[in-house]
């Protein structure tokens, strides 16, 4: 994951284009050129403009996914016919984002266990495959040094509207390793080695355990940032996270557990991404708050929200986990 990041793309995330009520422009980045439309959601005009400009080019905007398509098969290995990537991009996934946007996600399959049990043999689901989502509210003690580090770290590019500080270990990311893994202990009832903490499974996700990220709000002409997606390829017995630290999230943001329509699961063996959200049933969802820590298997599939607001105070702040349970 971190072959994505670009060292030299450095830069404060506070963007001007996403503060506007409408943004309407383009612009060129990994020798693409991406149109964009960034709409406040607060505003009931700028969406009604955002929604009647998406409808009014809507033939255009196919046509450009379908040539961005064609173009990242040819010049980028991973959206190949095999890639891990291949159902992110194109025409398909640009489709499915923009209804979600425009009409309200489904609502999750199970409240509570028996709401799930009901619906096992309606949806096929693997009762077997359910990934025991642990929430954790107030999950640290002090927040606040975790706050600052957030604030003030360094972030790169790492998607459009997705900024992060995933990298090599340094002294600051050292001191929040530890305040995390303190806190995790006593919560998950056993010890963790600070060296295999700090260890990013193995290497196999180096720099994402405890990394800082950033989500700003979506461009309308482009598909969702976030995939349906996976992490089973750091092996059985790793948990993921996320730590939200926006104090104020809006309503809708958080964290969905899903599963595939096609074979009734929740966790895959192989690492997954996928743009298209018609082929998954939402299975349950968990809402942003403030300090509230999410954590399930890396091989569960799930999808974080959109991104929001134009800077590190106003958009969707938050911290990923990954590490190894021990035996």
């Amino acid at each position: 994951m971190t072959s994505r990041l670009s060292a030299a793309a450095q830069v404060e995330p506070r963007d001007f284009r996403r503060q506007r009520r409408v943004h309407l422009g383009v612009r060129r980045a990994d020798g693409f050129i991406f149109p964009e439309l960034f709409v406040d959601p607060a505003c009931r005009w700028a969406r009604v403009v955002g929604y009647a400009l998406v409808l009014g080019l809507w033939l255009p905007l196919l046509a450009y996914h379908t040539l961005q398509l064609i173009v990242f098969r040819a010049t980028r290995r991973e959206y190949r016919r095999h890639g891990p990537y291949r159902h992110t991009i194109g025409p398909g996934p640009f489709v499915q984002s923009t209804l979600r946007r425009f009409l309200r996600p489904a609502r999750p399959l199970c409240d509570t266990l028996a709401v799930l049990l009901s619906h096992a043999d309606r949806y096929f689901i693997n009762l077997e495959d359910l990934p025991p989502a642990i929430v954790i509210d107030d999950f640290l003690p002090d927040p606040e040094p975790v706050v600052r580090h957030a604030m003030t770290t360094t972030l790169v590019n790492y998607e459009k509207g997705w900024f992060t500080d995933a990298a090599e270990l340094d002294r600051d990311r050292r001191q929040v390793l530890e305040l995390v893994r303190k806190a995790l202990e006593p919560r998950l009832g056993t010890e963790l080695s600070p060296d295999a903490f700090a260890g990013d499974c193995d290497g196999r996700i180096l720099g994402w355990n405890c990394a800082i990220h950033l989500k700003l709000r979506e461009n309308f002409f482009g598909r969702d940032a976030c995939s349906v997606h996976n992490h089973a390829n750091l092996g059985r017995g790793v948990l993921a996270g996320v730590v939200y630290l926006n104090e104020s999230p809006p309503k809708g943001s958080g964290t969905e557990l899903l599963i595939r329509k096609k074979t009734g699961r929740c966790t895959e063996p192989e690492l997954c991404y996928d743009g298209r959200f018609s082929h998954y049933l939402s299975l349950y969802y968990v809402p942003a708050r403030f300090n509230r820590l999410v954590l399930f298997p890396a091989a569960a599939l799930h999808r974080g929200d959109d991104g929001y607001g134009f800077d590190r105070t106003t958009g969707r702040l938050f911290m990923t986990l990954f590490f190894e349970m021990p035996n």
